[in-house]
């Protein structure tokens, strides 16, 4: 292609890189004048060569890729207990991501936020996410960078989603933190499209019951109901959602998830 002009005293010329009519990537030369036709030449033949290394690099990451997620599968639904020698530091959380996106995108989509090696598997056509679960380390990878990610994703109109499992420690206790992430997950779907469609205010709900452990009539005043309203609603919140409200984890994981949908459904505050 001709040089582009920059709007600096240099052009450009640039040379696709493809492999059988796919797009690889681009060679760009920063030049005071057309190249002759000798160095287009050799930079059309540069290109094949990069082509072909490009097409060895993507393989080898694509086996790499299907390694992580066979071991991943293993650790996920307690097929083996030696996770602990290829996963990154505990404790960690098993994430389970919302429906709609598909692996390949949320692996583009956590690569491009910064999360280099994504360890993400799909089980029963349902995509996991592997974070790590220390507190207030917001790097790539960790629980609370997802949840600042699906935050601003979800505020930027993005229809994404997630539930969280309670940290764990030991390999042989990720299986249990992925039913509870998938069981927050689901959860939440449920009663979100039930507070939208019935008009109901189950997530609300929900969220002044966990704050108020062991004390409906606080959750119930924190609402502005009757204490009866209250446990009627629970009672309606568990038949819709088959919670089990009595396990700690579970309700540790529905309080991490009702936080986010909180800070997601709040008005951003104006600047000043």
């Amino acid at each position: 292609m001709p040089p582009a002009k920059t709007g600096v005293a240099t052009a450009r010329y640039v040379v696709p890189v493809r492999a059988g009519g796919e797009w690889l990537g681009s060679i760009w030369v920063v030049i005071d004048a057309p190249p002759a036709l000798a160095i287009v030449d050799e930079l059309i033949s540069t290109a094949s060569v990069v082509a072909l290394h490009l097409l060895r690099l993507r393989s080898r990451t694509d086996i790499s890729q299907r390694v992580i997620r066979e071991r991943l599968r293993q650790a996920l639904t307690g097929a083996t207990n030696d996770a602990h020698r290829w996963l990154p530091p505990g404790p960690w959380r098993v994430v389970a991501l919302g429906p709609g996106t598909g692996l390949e995108l949320w692996e583009s989509l956590l690569r491009r936020r910064g999360w280099t090696r994504p360890l993400l598997v799909d089980i029963e056509c349902r995509d996991y996410a592997v974070a790590g679960a220390t507190d207030g380390a917001e790097v790539p990878g960790s629980w609370a960078w997802l949840e600042v990610l699906m935050l601003t994703l979800s505020r930027a109109g993005d229809p994404v989603s997630a539930g969280a499992g309670g940290a764990v420690r030991k390999p042989r206790d990720l299986p249990r933190c992925r039913s509870e992430a998938l069981e927050t997950l689901v959860t939440l779907d449920v009663l979100r499209a039930h507070d939208r469609k019935q008009g109901s205010d189950y997530l609300t709900t929900l969220a002044a019951w966990l704050a108020h452990p062991g004390s409906p009539s606080d959750a119930a005043k924190a609402m502005h109901v009757h204490p009866n309203t209250l446990r009627y609603r629970i009672q309606r919140i568990t038949e819709l959602s088959d919670l089990d409200l009595s396990d700690p984890d579970v309700r540790l994981a529905l309080t991490l998830q009702l936080r986010t949908h909180t800070r997601a459904t709040s008005p951003t505050p104006p600047h000043t």
